[in-house]
């Protein structure tokens, strides 16, 4: 479960902070101890490292899978769902690693939200370009097909599952900003 993670990350953290490192970093400078800042930007580095990793393993692997299915897609649509696959990563990364840091209460709070809701939009970003890249691999199969029926349901579905992204993610979102989702959806 996510609490046990998050619970087991912060021992790490203290056990990080009591064994490794050295007493001058401990002391504070501005909020934080001078490990957490360098803790944060190694983590910000290991975030970025880890996106451009995933984008260049997604691509190899979304042209293996696409020339074994012989469905040819432009560049483009590729690119444009590996870029927020990536940041989803990132943002992943980070966010575990605020854990480990053992950050004050109150900047933690803060940061954590920042990259919870960083993976959030990058997660529905990555949705809706997904949505674009199934929507041109189905439109290469009604073109396939003499039935004019499914050329015209592929933009259909496109559209429909576009809407269901962006509604089902700003849900998402206001609900991880601390809104009453319920009193809203009712509304």
């Amino acid at each position: 479960s996510p609490e046990i993670a998050v619970t087991e990350a912060r021992n790490l953290g203290l056990w990080i902070e009591k064994r490794l490192i050295p007493k001058s970093l401990r002391q504070s400078a501005f909020v934080l101890k001078y490990w957490q800042w360098l803790g944060l930007l190694v983590l910000i580095g290991l975030g970025v490292l880890l996106d451009r990793v995933m984008c260049f393993l997604l691509t190899r692997l979304a042209a293996r899978v696409l020339a074994r299915k012989n469905v040819r897609l432009d560049g483009g649509e590729l690119q444009k769902v590996e870029r927020p696959i990536g940041l989803a990563v990132m943002a992943t990364l980070w966010w575990f690693g605020l854990q480990v840091l053992n950050l004050p209460a109150g900047v933690h709070a803060m940061i954590s939200k920042v990259a919870l809701f960083f993976l959030a939009c990058s997660c529905v970003w990555a949705a809706y370009r997904l949505v674009d890249a199934v929507s041109a691999y189905l439109a290469q199969l009604a073109a396939r097909t003499e039935s004019k029926m499914d050329d015209l349901l592929v933009p259909l579905v496109r559209k429909t599952l576009k809407i269901f992204v962006v509604v089902t993610g700003l849900v998402f979102l206001v609900g991880k900003l601390g809104f009453d989702i319920q009193a809203m959806l009712g509304g």
